[in-house]
Formats: structure tokens, C-alpha cells, sequence
């Protein structure tokens, strides 16, 4: 099914998949507790249109190739991450206030921030201005 050993998944683990939506956007999550039927962890996500939730892996990896992006230090920080992503269980998606990076950032690192967001908003910008040069040149 996937790529990602399951025997390197322990909880807290911060996975980072490909969105099938948006292909140049990466799609955020964290291992979970529990395993679904399959043996897959369970993982924590949220995507636009929906909110915040534990979900099987299937459900959050769309059959692609996850890249394990941190892995905690131990059981403490691991469930330390977990509690606080179930603090925010039902949180609805939001570009530029929820989105999947923002919800894990801040959950492992305190602070929601998104570089998919930051770099997006860089490319519309440049975009913005080669069109404002291209129009006045006219």
C-alpha cells in the first residue's frame, strides 16, 4: 500500500504526502494512536473541507508515498504532541488560520506556521507584478 515503514511510525511521528487536490502542495499529518484494520496507524489530519480528525491511514495517505518529517524524541513528547492536536479535535480547515502545516507546526512547535503558505503567497505576488509591468508597458 505505502512506502512508509510501519515500524518507524510510533505517535507523534509528523508524515508529509503529496495532496492528489493540489499536486504542488504537501499535505500534513501526525501518527496517532491505534491501528486500523490493515495495521496502519491511525493519523491526525485536517484537509480543506472538513475538520480536524483521526482518521485511517488509507484515508490520509490516498495510496502515496509518505516522507517522515520528525520523529519525538520519546513517548513523552510523542503524546505530548497527540494531546495537543486532540485538544483542537473538530478545528475546521482554514487557508490562512488552520490549514494541515499550521495545525501540525503548532502542535510540535508551538507556533501555526505554514512555508506552503508563505511561499504561495510569494509566487502570487511575483505573478501579480509581472502582469502590472507587462500591462503598463502597453
Amino acid at each position: 500500500m505505502n512506502e512508509v515503514p510501519i515500524e518507524s511510525l510510533r505517535p507523534g511521528t509528523v508524515l508529509r504526502v503529496r495532496s492528489l487536490q493540489f499536486p504542488v502542495v504537501m499535505h500534513w499529518g501526525v501518527v496517532g494512536y491505534g491501528r486500523d484494520v490493515q495495521g496502519y496507524p491511525r493519523i491526525w489530519h485536517s484537509q480543506k473541507s472538513d475538520t480536524l480528525r483521526s482518521t485511517d491511514f488509507a484515508e490520509y495517505s490516498v495510496g502515496q508515498h509518505c516522507e517522515i518529517l520528525w520523529v519525538p524524541e520519546n513517548a513523552q513528547q510523542g503524546h505530548g504532541v497527540i494531546e495537543r492536536l486532540k485538544s483542537k479535535e473538530g478545528l475546521r480547515w482554514h487557508l490562512t488560520q488552520a490549514n494541515c502545516e499550521m495545525v501540525v507546526r503548532w502542535a510540535v512547535e508551538g507556533k501555526p506556521v505554514s512555508d506552503q503558505l508563505g511561499l504561495g503567497t510569494l509566487a502570487v505576488l511575483g505573478i501579480v507584478a509581472i502582469v502590472a509591468i507587462a500591462a503598463s508597458g502597453n
